[in-house]
């Protein structure tokens, strides 16, 4: 990541320093602003790859307004866009995400964290030539499409379903590495789907399984066991919990 440029926009200048050191301390060049208006003035002058921007500071643009002007710029559609808030994860998540942000961070967040997410996140922009398919399978709406928007603007190919009737089929069309599985479904559970798909001989190549759930870490982990399911991810812990999860099973060696 050396020589990439990245603005960082917070109100508060504990938080712009820890941001700033970490990208620093990665290469990067940096420029810092302590609301959304100068964030746009730093933007326009240093013209980065990467910025950071929190959610909510004063003044007449927040950080979702300052995102929404920067996809809203042609010359910096392709800029990545990393928000941080210490707000409800899922309600500022779909705020950030609809405002075109790439992925939305919960503080407080470690310099190792932000890293992780940000040097993931270049990276996926840099290489298109492998882009793994995951496919959703998720009967709430939101949850689906939510889960959609973030796994697509990381980078990867996404198909998402919410009702398992019809996932069979989609689901052989598209030919995932990684299904991000529902656990609670009424129709049929994420471990019921998991075992026809774990039958089904008309898959020769069986795609990982991540179970997605609002369960407890340690429920997870006992169905991930039984199942024979390759992890989980806790929809509470929001869209960079998501991200690491997934990446973590398609490009690790089960074990």
């Amino acid at each position: 990541m050396i020589g990439l440029r990245a603005v960082v926009v917070d109100d508060n200048a504990l938080n712009r320093e820890i941001v700033v050191r970490t990208l620093s301390a990665n290469g990067m060049k940096t420029a810092q602003a302590a609301d959304a208006a100068a964030g746009w003035k730093e933007i326009e002058a240093f013209d980065p790859q990467l910025a950071v921007i929190d959610v909510m500071m004063p003044g007449p643009m927040d950080g979702v307004g300052l995102c929404r002007l920067i996809r809203a710029c042609p010359k910096y559609t392709k800029v990545a866009v990393v928000m941080v808030t210490a707000s409800d994860k899922r309600r500022e998540a779909e705020r950030a995400l609809n405002a075109g942000a790439d992925i939305l961070l919960s503080k407080p967040f470690s310099p190792r964290e932000l890293w992780a997410q940000v040097e993931l996140l270049l990276k996926s922009r840099k290489s298109t030539a492998f882009a793994p398919r995951v496919f959703i399978l998720d009967d709430n709406e939101n949850d689906c499409r939510l889960a959609q928007t973030v796994l697509q603007r990381a980078g990867y190919d996404v198909v998402a379903e919410t009702d398992p009737a019809g996932a069979v089929a989609a689901l052989k069309n598209f030919h995932p590495d990684l299904i991000l599985l529902d656990v609670t479904m009424p129709r049929l559970s994420g471990p019921e789907f998991a075992a026809v798909i774990a039958r089904d001989r008309a898959l020769p190549k069986k795609p990982r399984i991540l179970f997605y759930s609002n369960k407890s870490a340690s429920d997870l982990v006992e169905i991930t066991a039984d199942a024979k399911a390759s992890g989980y991810a806790c929809k509470t812990d929001g869209p960079a919990a998501l991200i690491q999860a997934v990446h973590r099973v398609l490009h690790e060696p089960e074990a």
